[in-house]
């Protein structure tokens, strides 16, 4: 799991990357600097990803929505495409 320290020393670099924190939580890099929550899960037998939001929500934060998203996920509801 990340720590607020270990964010906030993530650069960007010339390619948008991706750091997991767990639980299928991860944050994306991009090159203008901008870093977000996303969620990585599965939905009807196909991988899916939600964007959480902005860094700014905090790490703690973060964690909560992805596990309340893991929720809604596991009882067949979807904020997902």
């Amino acid at each position: 799991m990340l720590t607020v320290a270990e964010i906030k020393k993530l650069k960007p670099k010339d390619k948008p990357y991706e750091i997991l924190d767990g639980d299928g939580l991860y944050i994306t890099v991009r090159p203008s600097g901008a870093k977000s929550f996303n969620l990585r899960y599965r939905y009807g037998g196909r991988p899916r990803n939600l964007t959480i939001g902005p860094l700014s929500l905090g790490l703690a934060e973060g964690r909560r929505v992805a596990a309340e998203a893991r929720g809604e996920i596991a009882r067949g509801m979807t904020r997902a495409p």
